[in-house]
């Protein structure tokens, strides 16, 4: 089987599948597929990062949402939010909380020295 048949069969069996994205006249699936569903991936990905590493997953959380915020005005402004929006507003919550959880984890880490002890040398 040639890579050009492959590509096709691959395509008709993704759009068979998925049938609410091969639809050109409601665009609110795609949105899910290429900016809700990512960015509550991307979002999960940085409450685990915050889990276990407080300190260098707070600046990729604040960037997040940073980045996050233009794009829910833009989803509210052209009307995704309506019908789609659960999974902005998962993902902030979920940035939201990480960025809690980064910030009382990297307080209540104490710096610990080469021997072991607490403070001190």
């Amino acid at each position: 089987m040639s890579a050009l048949a492959f590509q096709r069969l691959f395509a008709t069996f993704g759009l068979a599948a998925v049938p609410g994205i091969a639809l050109a006249s409601d665009p609110t699936p795609l949105f899910v597929l290429f900016i809700g569903a990512p960015a509550a991936a991307i979002s999960i990905l940085l409450a685990g990062l915050a889990y276990f590493f407080p300190k260098g997953a707070l600046a990729f959380i604040l960037t997040f949402l940073i980045a996050h915020a233009p794009l829910m005005w833009w989803a509210f402004d052209v009307g995704y939010m309506d019908a789609a929006g659960g999974w902005l507003y998962f993902s902030s919550v979920v940035g939201v909380c990480s960025l809690v959880l980064a910030v009382t984890r990297a307080g209540t880490k104490k710096a610990r020295c080469r021997n072991g002890h607490v403070g001190g040398t």
